[in-house]
């Protein structure tokens, strides 16, 4: 678990479904999944929440060649950019100001933990 200004990804303990703080989905979008947004932060302020999947960052799609803190790492502080995200598999954009990170304020901040989704979990089809 890293210190909670860090821009990193949250590797997911193992939890029951019944405790995440999202509900998972097979149809869930490939991207940066939300798994916690940071009180008074750019993320708390533009409105994302846990269980968002961030799949773009103005035109820049999120995947296994463009990581979340990579792409948020191009911008400067004060920056607004556009994220796409996927909320209950409904997609939509949010407008965000990024911020200086609490611990370095050279560097850009969103405020979120999250885990990037880059594959689909194995699902079994129900057979009939």
């Amino acid at each position: 678990f890293y210190p909670w200004p860090e821009e990193k990804p949250f590797s997911m303990p193992d939890l029951d479904e019944d405790e995440l703080p999202f509900k998972w989905a097979p149809d869930m979008a490939l991207g940066a999944l939300v798994v916690k947004v940071i009180d008074e932060s750019p993320a708390a302020e533009a409105g994302l929440q846990s269980g968002d999947v961030i799949v773009a960052v103005d035109q820049t799609p999120i995947d296994q060649h463009h990581q979340l803190a990579g792409v948020i790492g191009q911008y400067e502080p004060g920056d607004l950019v556009t994220l796409t995200i996927s909320r209950s598999g409904e997609p939509q954009k949010v407008r965000v100001k990024l911020g200086r990170n609490p611990e370095d304020p050279s560097k850009t901040y969103l405020g979120i933990y999250y885990e990037m989704i880059m594959d689909m979990p194995d699902w079994e089809a129900p057979r009939g």
